[in-house]
Formats: structure tokens, sequence, C-alpha cells
């Protein structure tokens, strides 16, 4: 069953999805084998085209992902992969924006990163049992999708797969967890605190689905009652977006017309006004270093308060040669405190720094939400 975004009608309701979808051994034979050897193949294609790949997981606890993930990577040479399984972010972490320990983990060029669990914490758990106040959690939405956006701007798939089971199947699975020793430690209060607020996620889930369902980055909901039909939906999902973004970038290479986002025209960069810049504006000696002095002390303040409010700050400086950069930077800095800055010379990057999605100039994979 396909989910559709906004943009290509309704969204479909959790609740509305048909989760008795199976398949029988015979089929699964017939399917998984070959899938198995295209998503291998594909794993070299992307590598030898330096395509990024970010195969995100969540979705109901007991609904599978560990043991979904495990065999979608079997087809995986384990040197070209990463498997991040997300927990509560450290102390060091909650200093940063929500997205920062993320984007520490993009993959680089022709590699490719799984997430047990994402950046989507914020909209579910932290939602729900009230990490976060409410503007927060509404707020990073859009904080999402401009990630996933200049994520696939810059080259890399996203693709993202919900596992879906019933609040009845999910009892029944911790239930066996819990009887087993050797997986009864996998079961804590806090599952079944989140089995007995099923409704609140689910109600969660929806809105989370319906508003990060972009053409760019969508969905995928995959019916987890039963194992087999969820891997080869998995499988193929994910061979089919690989094929596409394969597709593209064989395309651009080609120089094959004009680089598009979604079919749609790249903006033209806006005329920079640096002709209209009056260089002719000047202070005399005793405005400069009576201006400056209070500006100074001003910074000095807007420090402390930043630290105090824990709110991080960037100052991006970019000009000609000679144009006095270090200077003013030197001057800006004269009165503050050491300890809450750091100053950060940026040369041309190397290697290593050439290889992460970031520095990439390439167009999106554009597929259709299909959840």
């Amino acid at each position: 069953m396909s989910h559709r975004g906004e943009e290509n009608g309704r969204l479909e309701m959790l609740e509305e999805v048909n989760l008795n979808q199976k398949m029988d051994k015979e089929d699964f034979k017939k399917l998984f084998s070959p899938l198995e050897m295209k998503l291998a193949e594909l794993q070299r294609r992307i590598r030898e085209l330096k395509i990024p790949v970010m195969v995100v997981f969540e979705g109901w606890d007991a609904a599978g992902k560990g043991t979904l993930i495990n065999q979608m990577i079997q087809a995986l040479d384990p040197r070209g992969f990463h498997v991040y399984s997300i927990q509560e972010p450290t102390e060091e972490e909650r200093l940063y924006p929500f997205l920062w320990r993320f984007w520490i983990k993009t993959p680089a060029q022709g590699r490719i990163a799984v997430f047990d669990r994402s950046w989507y914490r914020r909209t579910l758990i932290d939602r729900v049992e009230k990490v976060v106040a409410k503007k927060e959690w509404q707020q990073s939405y859009e904080e999402i999708n401009v990630f996933e956006r200049q994520l696939t701007d810059s080259g890399c798939l996203i693709v993202k797969f919900f596992l879906h089971i019933s609040q009845k199947e999910q009892k029944a699975r911790l239930e066996e967890l819990a009887e087993n020793p050797a997986t009864a430690w996998r079961v804590t209060e806090r599952d079944w605190k989140h089995h007995r607020q099923y409704g609140l996620y689910q109600k969660a889930a929806n809105e989370m689905l319906e508003k990060t369902n972009t053409r760019h980055a969508p969905w995928t909901v995959v019916e987890a009652h039963h194992q087999r039909f969820a891997t080869i939906k998995i499988y193929s999902t994910l061979v089919k977006a690989i094929e596409d973004a394969v597709h593209l970038r064989q395309s651009l290479s080609r120089g094959s017309g004009e680089m598009t986002k979604g079919g749609e025209s790249l903006p033209k960069a806006a005329k920079a006004g640096l002709l209209e810049v009056n260089l002719k504006l000047s202070l005399d000696q005793e405005t400069y270093r009576e201006q400056l002095k209070k500006y100074q002390k001003k910074i000095r303040e807007i420090e402390h308060a930043l630290y105090l409010k824990r709110l991080p700050l960037v100052i991006l400086y970019e000009g000609w040669d000679a144009a006095g950069k270090g200077g003013n930077i030197r001057r800006v800095t004269e009165k503050m405190d050491p300890r809450g800055y750091r100053v950060v010379p940026v040369a041309i990057p190397n290697d290593l720094e050439k290889a992460p999605i970031i520095s990439g100039d390439f167009g999106t994979t554009c597929l259709r939400p299909v959840i």
C-alpha cells in the first residue's frame, strides 16, 4: 500500500494502513535473491559515482528495526557502510543545536549511513515525553526539512522507513521478549510505558510523516507484521531509490541539459549589489574610538548573555584579500572573554574534507513520496 504526500494527494494515516500484508516462502525466495544481488551491485555503483546514502529507520518499539536493518546490510560490503544506533543526546550534545550530532554522522561520498532511530526522536519521543517544549518540537519540522533538503541538494540520497505494527502486535512481541531469559533485558518499563501511550505516539507519528514527507526525502511506511513482506518492501524501495540516484548522477555527468531539482530549474543566483556599495563612507578618529569602545562593551555583554542562555552564535567573514577581515576580527574580540569564542580560519579543503557530502555540487535525487 502506498502513502503519498500532500503534493501528490492526501497522506494516509497509520490507522488506515493494511497490516495484514503477507508473503509466502516461495515468493520471498524468488524476489529476495535478485534484490540482494542488485543492492550489492548498486553499492559498488554509488562508490564509483561518489553518491552518499542515508537510510533512516523509525517506527514502533518491537517493530523489528534491528532485525530488518541486519537483513538489509547482509547484502552490503561492511567496509562501505556504518550503522548508528541513536540514543538520548549526551550532556555535551545538548549544548549544540539538536541536529549537530547528526551533521557529524553524515556519510562521505560513496558511503552509506544507516540510522536506527534518528533526528525524528525530537518529534516523537521528546514530544510525547515532554522533554522539549511544544514550540521546540513544532519548530523542528522546518529544521528537519531544511536539514534534509541541504543534504539532498549536495548530492545525498535519503531513504526513510517507518516500521508500523498495531498496538496488539506490539504487546505480543514485548511479552514474547520478556518471557525469554535471553531477551528479557531488552524490555524495560519505559517500553511498556510507550506501549500504553500508543495512541499519543500514533498521533505524533502521523503528524511527523505528514509534515516531513517531501519530494526530496519521502517516507516509506513498512507494514512490519510479517518479516518476509517487510524485508522485500525495504529492499525493493532502497534498490529503486538508489537506481534513480545513479541514473540522475550519470545524466548530470554527461551534461544532459540543465540541472534540476524535482523537475524545477535551479534558480539563478541573485545579482550581487557590490557595485552599489558606497566605499567612501568614513568616521573621524574621535567618533570611531567612542563608538568602538561602546560596541566592544556591548559585545562582551552579549557574549555573557549567550553563555547563560546556552545560545550558539556563528559570525561569518567573507571578502576580498586585504579587505581587513583579520583586523576587524581582532577588534571584535578584543574585549571578549577568550574562553567563550573560537576563531576558525578556513583554508582550501584538503582531500579528507572534500569527501563529505556538504562539499559536493550535484543535484538532488528527486523521488516521489511513496509511503
